[in-house]
């Protein structure tokens, strides 16, 4: 283990969080494709809202402390650089398709209409959307419900943590938030899992324990021990494992039931298995996670995650709609390989030709030291997304 945590105002890239990124991507596709033992690999998105709090409230702390303040227009502007350019590819895909191609299947439900839906895409609160079936294919625009749960976490968690800093009141806001949800889910009659002020307990738990291990240097170097790193993986295997089995005895909500009981005690302990890795972290497990493959499969997770419903949906009904009297293992295994080859490959396109400019274009704003400071070395942050 590194004896001290990384020197204040250094900002760095950390290799086994793209594997913690691989992993997250790999729980949902397998969830979605019905991989058996991943009944909770929807799980695999608190994952990205914890890794997404921690490390961009590390990033606006880095921020601060390397030039004096937090520039909210360039935090968001690189958010933009980042997001935006692979999401308006998907949903200008998508509009063409209900517009063009499917309009006799676009109809008024729940008060939302085909205008409705596609304002929700384009303007980040599809996850406000009522179940409804405005458009026969409305499941391939499914999972964009937690990238609108990021976007809205991204406009108004910044403004908090400079309000709470200059305050003084930061890490007692993100606790008594994180408090506040939890308490909203548990007490809540109507349990929405897709909404911020639910879903967000991932995010806020991440960001109150990124504020926690900044100041305080002597549980950072705690929490990056081998053996709390590792005791946190497996608790989460543990706390996972468990929910299944209560889920199939009966013991436990079915589906998204169960997430309100099971985020609070979950969500934690990822965020100090996360801040264990940020901190410097050696041994088995981060250097597994550090493996080239898991790296590069971490660095297109976003990819990953945006095209696979629409690459699951083809495989399983345009491109492989025979072999019928093959074995059903056989074809579930070769429809699965053919799942997640053509998912990487689209994805990993997707990286090189439409996010790797806007990437370089995202590097003009990253924050810049103070005039008069000493210098202070700094390489690339590993930002969440």
């Amino acid at each position: 283990m590194k004896d001290e945590a990384p020197p204040r105002g250094v900002i760095r890239h950390v290799p086994a969080l793209d594997g913690v990124r691989t992993i997250a991507i790999g729980a949902v596709m397998g969830y979605h494709a019905g991989v058996p033992g991943l009944q909770l690999g929807w799980l695999g998105v608190d994952l990205f809202f914890v890794l997404s709090g921690f490390l961009i409230t590390t990033l606006l702390l880095e921020e601060r402390s390397r030039t004096g303040t937090i520039s909210l227009p360039r935090f968001w502007g690189r958010r933009f650089l980042r997001l935006m350019p692979a999401y308006m590819l998907y949903a200008a895909g998508l509009t063409l398709a209900m517009l063009v191609f499917h309009v006799g299947t676009l109809q008024t439900s729940h008060g939302w209409s085909p205008a409705d839906l596609i304002r929700a895409i384009w303007l980040y609160y599809y996850n406000y959307l009522p179940v409804s079936d405005i458009w026969s294919y409305q499941h391939l625009a499914a999972h964009l419900w937690s990238l609108a749960v990021e976007e809205q976490f991204y406009l108004v968690w910044p403004i908090l943590l400079v309000l709470g800093l200059r305050l003084g009141v930061a890490e007692a806001m993100a606790w008594g938030l994180a408090l506040a949800i939890a308490a909203n889910a548990l007490l809540s009659d109507r349990y929405e899992f897709n909404r911020l002020e639910f879903r967000g307990l991932a995010m806020v738990l991440g960001c109150a324990f990124a504020i926690r291990l900044y100041r305080d240097p002597i549980l950072a170097r705690i929490v990056s021990r081998p053996i709390v790193v590792g005791g946190a993986a497996v608790m989460a295997v543990v706390i996972m494992a468990a929910a299944t089995f209560g889920q199939t005895r009966g013991v436990l909500p079915q589906g998204w039931g169960v997430l309100r009981w099971l985020s609070p005690a979950f969500c934690p302990v990822l965020a100090a298995f996360i801040g264990g890795l940020w901190y410097g972290a050696d041994g088995f497990l981060p250097r597994l996670l550090s493996l080239r493959p898991l790296q590069y499969l971490g660095r297109i997770s976003y990819g990953l995650y945006l095209y696979h419903i629409l690459v699951q949906y083809m495989v399983w009904h345009v491109i492989l709609t025979g072999f019928s009297s093959w074995n059903p293992y056989i074809r579930y295994g070769l429809r699965l390989a053919v799942y997640a080859g053509l998912t990487v490959a689209i994805a990993s396109l997707s990286y090189r030709l439409v996010e790797i400019p806007f990437l370089r274009l995202k590097s003009r704003l990253e924050p810049r030291p103070a005039p008069m400071r000493p210098e202070r070395p700094a390489v690339l942050i590993a930002e969440s997304g």
